[in-house]
């Protein structure tokens, strides 16, 4: 939910060589820098120039996998990015999207809860979330709690009950999705009582999605497995 100071925040996915899964060698995750956004840039063919100062971060694909498979937000989100967000894809990428119900449960409903619940304690000052900076602290003592925290809390409720309803999530978070609402909140314009009547709203809808959800117990792991372990096949069996 981006608004006139929002920054764009980029994720990606490789494949490493063989002798990163087979060797001592490892790769888990990369912060691209300025120099590394900049060979970017010049050597692969995306939609547009990504700007030298933004915030991209690349993970294996092993990784993203088992942190997906576990519920993590971020992770599980990368998957229901429509194509028209995407600046950049692969068939490898795309068999993943095409397969992101192999990495849905019901264990979404605590994952993200939880998240959301820490994410309104730090929003209200009740929870650090390593410190708390001068620009978080002066945000709560106007508006009553802190805006980003707020609406990402309230987003991801939106979103987790989302996945167990329908199991998707629907980019960007549509008006009936209180989408108005969270912007609100997001903009500081809710009050704090309106932000407490909408997440005990939210937190009511996420519960019941939960109770009359479809979805398994549990991720089909069996399956992410065998998909993960064509990835690299096909990946080292090209040469790099």
């Amino acid at each position: 939910m981006a608004t006139d100071e929002s920054d764009y925040d980029y994720r990606g996915l490789v494949v490493c060589p063989h002798e990163y899964y087979m060797g001592v060698n490892r790769f888990d995750q990369k912060e691209m820098d300025a120099n590394d956004i900049a060979e970017l840039n010049k050597s692969v063919d995306l939609e547009h120039t990504i700007p030298l100062d933004s915030d991209i971060m690349i993970h294996d694909i092993r990784r993203f996998c088992y942190l997906a498979l576990s519920g993590q937000t971020a992770f599980l989100e990368l998957l229901f990015v429509p194509n028209e967000l995407q600046i950049f894809t692969s068939p490898t990428f795309n068999m993943l999207h095409s397969k992101r119900n192999y990495f849905l449960s019901k264990a979404i409903y605590t994952r993200f809860g939880s998240y959301a619940h820490n994410e309104l304690e730090v929003a209200f000052g009740r929870k650090k979330k390593g410190k708390l900076g001068n620009r978080r602290r002066k945000l709560i003592k106007k508006f009553g709690y802190s805006p980003p925290n707020a609406a990402n809390a309230l987003r991801l409720m939106v979103e987790a009950t989302q996945l167990l309803a329908y199991g998707q999530i629907v980019f960007p978070i549509s008006n009936d999705g209180f989408r108005k609402q969270i912007m609100r909140v997001k903009l500081g314009e809710a009050s704090v009582k309106e932000v407490m009547v909408l997440q005990k709203d939210l937190k009511d809808s996420l519960y019941m999605a939960h109770c009359c959800s479809s979805l398994p117990a549990t991720p089909n792991t069996d399956a992410v497995n065998k998909l993960l372990i064509f990835a690299i096949l096909m990946r080292n069996r090209k040469g790099g």
